[in-house]
């Protein structure tokens, strides 16, 4: 768990860049919700505070699709191509559900990472 001052420290400094292993449930599809960033208000998800987890950090390579324009977007693709709804299925439920996830290159993009 972390407090309202680090969580919003971090979205400010490093929003781009980085965001946390959690998203709002899928409805009828997998990939439904991926992109559904409410889940980091505090006034839609009341527990969010509890569920981030600064002790776990996911890294991935590098951006695989530009710039992210939205603080905290990262790993959270709404596009139909995106394949972020992979974590959300991966992580729901495990110990690993609220980490701080980040890319380790920065401002490189690469679909490709081969």
């Amino acid at each position: 768990m972390i407090d309202q001052a680090t969580f919003d420290f971090i979205k400010e400094k490093y929003g781009y860049y980085s965001s946390w292993a959690v998203w709002v449930d899928a409805t009828e599809k997998l990939k439904d919700n991926i992109g559904d960033l409410r889940i980091f208000d505090p006034t839609f998800n009341s527990g969010l505070l509890q569920q981030l987890n600064p002790n776990v950090i996911l890294v991935g390579l590098n951006v695989s699709r530009g710039c992210i324009k939205v603080p905290l977007g990262n790993f959270h693709d709404p596009r139909p191509e995106g394949m972020d709804f992979k974590l959300r299925y991966a992580l729901k439920d495990s110990p690993y559900w609220g980490a701080y996830i980040t890319d380790i290159i920065k401002d490189f993009d690469e679909l490709n990472s081969g």
